[in-house]
């Protein structure tokens, strides 16, 4: 008897605290809701705001000086406006779209490549040969071909997801420009009109795009940057000539395995 006494008391105890409990909760939560919405940490919105640590496929670059906290590896790709254009008489207002647009699809690796404002279409003396921010357009094209075949041909992994998309690529490329010094009109037709991932280019129009990926638009050398298939980023390196690709050659080599 003396035992159930003491059972039934913790008992009652027990469902006291548990209703404070609960009613502080009833009582807070709105305060709480609204604390998270001002400090931007919505809860269904949470997960947007995981960063990862490095490990093997979140890797520093291994000798470039890392970026602020924002930009470095292990954080959600960002998003933002880009512009496709056309270069034809006929063609209409410049198309939006954003760059979550281009990462749609299931298991792929999407590799952003922000050239800033050095991609060079011509080779006329007057098109400030001396910066060191300025890539050809053949170096930049030849540079997307010879990659692109060699990581499909190497890492061709098979898969029966349909995520919409007919091909089974693995490796996407898109290239982001804030301005670009222009050439002929066949020159500019041969990236704007390449297919979605195969190197197409796409005009970062407000300049917020390379500011939300950490490069300036304007006199800088740009860097590529590979958003792994959790749309997370894996690894980043600045540059566009072919070394920084050769750099994201070597991260690939190091989490894949060959088919």
């Amino acid at each position: 008897i003396a035992l159930s006494a003491k059972l039934l008391r913790v008992n009652r105890a027990n469902g006291y605290v548990g209703q404070i409990i609960k009613r502080l909760y009833y009582t807070l939560a709105p305060y709480l809701m609204m604390a998270m919405k001002a400090l931007n940490i919505e809860p269904e919105a949470a997960m947007l705001n995981v960063r990862y640590s490095e490990n093997s496929i979140n890797q520093r670059h291994a000798t470039q000086q890392p970026p602020r906290s924002e930009y470095q590896v292990g954080v959600r790709a960002k998003d933002g406006p880009l512009c496709t254009l056309g270069f034809d008489s006929n063609s209409k207002e410049p198309s939006q779209l954003r760059v979550h647009d281009l990462m749609l699809g299931i298991s792929r690796f999407h590799i952003l490549v922000f050239v800033a404002d050095g991609l060079k279409f011509t080779t006329h003396a007057g098109a400030s040969n001396q910066s060191t921010n300025i890539v050809s357009f053949k170096e930049l094209a030849h540079n997307v071909d010879r990659f692109l075949s060699q990581w499909r041909r190497k890492w061709a992994y098979g898969s029966n997801l349909n995520d919409g998309h007919k091909d089974k690529d693995l490796f996407k490329v898109h290239i982001i420009v804030g301005s670009f010094i222009p050439g002929s009109q066949s020159s500019l037709d041969v990236m704007f009109k390449r297919n979605v991932g195969e190197g197409r280019l796409y005009l970062d129009h407000t300049k917020a795009v390379h500011e939300k990926y950490g490069f300036s638009w304007q006199g800088s050398s740009g860097g590529l940057v590979v958003v792994r298939p959790d749309s997370h980023l894996g690894y980043r390196v600045n540059g566009t000539q072919s070394q920084a690709w050769e750099d994201v050659d070597q991260y690939f080599s190091s989490i894949l395995m060959n088919a």
